[in-house]
């Protein structure tokens, strides 16, 4: 693939890149300010926190989709499968911004991952808390 994108195209991958990371960093701190709850088993504390994580959920899933509605339509104008990577397709950018986009796309990913495991964790934790309650509640 040669060099086919201008600033034009790439400056605002950067900057939706930057705002998906600011959301789903947000929601990452809102899921360990809830695991401290739960970990302190203050449970309605970390009840009260769900509706914050429900809307930056939200925000977080429209940062994400307006990123990839973008990588296809560079995909499309670069005239590669849109199946197509986003990592296989910064050779298609200027060479000096690659590290840069690489360095994004790589931090993006690695912070899904880290709020679903954190997610999954606190549901977990919830979970077990409830069947304490309900274990102390049915032996009183």
């Amino acid at each position: 693939m040669k060099v086919v994108f201008e600033e034009d195209d790439w400056e605002p991958l950067v900057e939706i890149f930057r705002n998906e990371l600011q959301e789903s960093g947000a929601l990452y701190k809102m899921l360990n300010d809830q695991r401290s709850h739960l970990l302190s088993r203050k449970v309605s504390e970390a009840s009260k926190i769900d509706i914050c994580i429900d809307k930056q959920t939200a925000k977080t899933t429209w940062a994400r989709k307006r990123r990839e509605e973008l990588v296809d339509q560079l995909t499309v104008k670069a005239g590669v499968d849109q199946s197509t990577p986003f990592l296989r397709m910064l050779s298609c950018f200027p060479e000096f911004v690659r590290p840069l986009l690489e360095a994004l796309a790589i931090e993006s990913h690695q912070m899904m991952v880290k709020i679903r495991w954190r997610g999954r964790q606190n549901r977990l934790l919830r979970a077990s808390l409830t069947m304490r309650v309900t274990k102390r509640s049915k032996s009183l």
